[in-house]
């Protein structure tokens, strides 16, 4: 999901993800993981960068991942792919609001051209 708004003062987006601090985010209190992100973005990228806030997927408010990022502005469509975060982050996941664990997928290193 995502929303975005203007201002008077700039243009800020709110992405909802389904993963959040109950999940596999919660690696960045516990064990102070710290998630590469890659941004794919269908349509043509203007270089600029707004104000983003990653949420997770509960209706708690604690479920805020990351505030005050500097991401390009993004389209429903656009994937966003978390690097290097697998085994430590799975494990400790739990099924809070009903939300099942996350699908892992794979990715050889040399395939990945």
């Amino acid at each position: 999901h995502l929303r975005q708004d203007h201002h008077e003062d700039g243009e800020e987006q709110s992405v909802f993800m389904a993963e959040g601090i109950y999940g596999a985010f919660n690696a960045l209190n516990y064990d102070h993981a710290e998630p590469h992100f890659l941004i794919r973005t269908e349509g043509a990228a203007d270089g600029e960068r707004v104000k983003t806030t990653l949420w997770g997927q509960t209706c708690d408010s604690a479920d805020l991942v990351y505030e005050e990022l500097l991401w390009p502005r993004l389209e429903v469509g656009d994937y966003l792919t978390i690097e290097k975060f697998g085994a430590y982050t799975y494990s400790p996941t739990s099924f809070f609001n009903g939300f099942p664990h996350h699908k892992v997928f794979h990715i050889n290193e040399e395939d990945k051209e």
